[in-house]
């Protein structure tokens, strides 16, 4: 059975017709989805509330997103080739760029949510195996950032080739550690429980609309992981806020953490939750890595440096939660969901492979 299949009407009719990787819901109606293809070039296309026709639509169509036909524009210009990277609708867009003074990513965002800040705020430091990519500017009419381009192998793509290693878990246990190093620059926006919780609330009020027959146990879980975020002790530090294996760049000039749109000040487990949750999903999904291994050294490491001891099982099973609630509307494997919210009972109480979070 497709995983299309599980999904409301009129959307499962409609998904029916095409292979799709991805589906949202649409500001102002309808859903998005986007094809699964590699070479469908972000196209994204359009379905109407009670309707069964698909409608393609491109970046040059978002009205939202009303820097990206000034920004390609003003490439071109200069004699540069701009590729689509990445597109997600009345967001952002990521192109990248190719000039005669070398490769650069240029993001357009919707809105500027202090992207400068964020992007500045691990800033330089003493010689690391771990940084940022270079910021080189920030345009403020078409909200436009542009960075260095960044050459590397993601892990991600390590763990999709059968190459993950136990040795992972250290490499990000020291890129934690990294971050606790940096400067906190007091002009970045925090991210606590009271954020956390509104995020869960809405994913689970879309997983409900989306999927024909939501699992009952979503809503007690949010309810559960809710009341368990609110109790937490409160502390700050700075955080990459969506870190996971895509973000992390490995070469041998030095490793790269990349895409900083969510830097923030944030618990101490944020980041170690995050990157936990999604090794388990990588294997869920598949992967052929050792992810108890990977996991139990980074949650020793955060456990003894970054005083989680508190909070690590409650953002772990967040995360996990927040997973399954946006999985709902992704192309996945049967059981997937399910998986995922054992996990996050799991977690929360360390129980079973859990019991590292301790």
């Amino acid at each position: 059975m497709s995983w299309t299949d599980t999904l409301a009407e009129p959307l499962s009719t409609a998904a029916g017709h095409g292979e799709w990787q991805l589906i949202n819901e649409a500001r102002g109606g309808g859903w998005l989805l986007l094809p699964a293809e590699p070479d469908s070039g972000n196209r994204w296309h359009h379905l109407a509330e009670d309707s069964l026709e698909l409608r393609p639509i491109s970046p040059f169509d978002d009205s939202r997103l009303k820097g990206f036909t000034p920004t390609v524009a003003h490439f071109l210009a200069r004699g540069d080739s701009v590729d689509l990277l990445a597109w997600r609708v009345g967001k952002r867009a990521v192109l990248r760029i190719r000039g005669d003074d070398g490769d650069r990513i240029a993001k357009v965002y919707r809105k500027d949510r202090q992207i400068l800040d964020r992007w500045s705020a691990f800033g330089a430091g003493s010689p690391s195996d771990w940084r940022t990519p270079r910021v080189y500017g920030w345009h403020v009419r078409t909200r436009c950032l542009t960075v260095e381009y960044c050459r590397g192998e993601s892990l991600n793509k390590r763990w999709l080739g059968g190459l993950g290693l136990a040795e992972d878990g250290d490499r990000i246990a020291g890129l934690l550690a990294w971050i606790a190093t940096r400067p906190l620059p007091e002009s970045l926006p925090e991210h606590g429980p009271e954020d956390e919780i509104p995020t869960l609330q809405r994913r689970l009020e879309t997983f409900e609309r989306t999927l024909r027959m939501p699992p009952s146990r979503a809503r007690k879980l949010v309810e559960t992981v809710s009341a368990a975020l609110l109790s937490t002790p409160s502390a700050r530090v700075l955080c990459h806020r969506d870190l996971h294996d895509k973000q992390i760049l490995l070469h041998p000039d030095g490793n790269r953490l990349i895409d900083l749109d969510l830097a923030s000040f944030g618990p101490p487990a944020l980041d170690p939750a995050n990157i936990l949750a999604h090794v388990h999903l990588r294997w869920l999904k598949g992967a052929d890595l050792p992810w108890e291994e990977i996991a139990g050294r980074i949650a020793v490491a955060a456990l003894r440096d970054r005083g989680a001891r508190e909070t690590l099982p409650v953002w772990t099973a967040s995360t996990l939660l927040r997973l399954a609630l946006i999985y709902s509307r992704r192309r996945r494997e049967s059981g997937l969901l399910e998986q995922l919210m054992d996990a996050t009972e799991a977690a929360l109480h360390t129980r079973g492979y859990w019991s590292f979070l301790r």
